[in-house]
């Protein structure tokens, strides 16, 4: 199976990608830490960018983790926030609907209550995705608890 981790670097992802390069064809991607030699550079706000790597790809699933899941940055960096964690979605399913690939979508628990804009963008985030395809499914944990393998960030849940 061809799988595509938007967001590799990130505690999740990492998880996520170590978890399954083994026993199938999987793209890592990351923006500015590079965990793992074999991720590809991506920066998911750069529509081009993204349409290029998922049409030669053209992975099965794309499991999209790249958001910052802090609110306090993205209450105090809206126009970033908004561009990463919303309209960077519109760029993955939009290419993603070409190649009938499925998405799987880590949102949060937050979006039942979308009262700050990173638990809005998480929102319109699911709803991009629903709109644009029925080959999707989000997951909204509340607490995600493990081991990952993303432990050379100086993040206290990486310690």
């Amino acid at each position: 199976m061809k799988i595509l981790i938007l967001g590799a670097s990130s505690y999740l992802g990492a998880r996520i990608f170590f978890d399954l390069k083994d026993a199938h064809e999987v793209i890592g991607t990351y923006s500015t830490f590079q965990l793992s030699r074999s991720f590809t550079k991506l920066d998911v706000t750069k529509k081009d960018d993204v349409t290029k790597l998922i049409t030669a790809f053209k992975p099965q699933i794309i499991i999209h983790v790249a958001n910052i899941a802090d609110p306090r940055w993205c209450a105090t960096h809206p126009p970033e926030a908004l561009l990463l964690n919303q309209i960077a979605t519109e760029f993955i399913a939009s290419s993603a609907i070409k190649f009938n690939s499925k998405i799987i979508y880590l949102s949060s628990i937050v979006a039942y209550e979308p009262a700050t804009l990173y638990s809005q963008t998480k929102v319109e985030s699911e709803k991009i995705i629903a709109s644009s395809t029925d080959n999707y499914i989000h997951l909204r944990p509340a607490f995600v608890l493990g081991y990952s393998p993303n432990t050379t960030n100086d993040r206290p849940f990486n310690r």
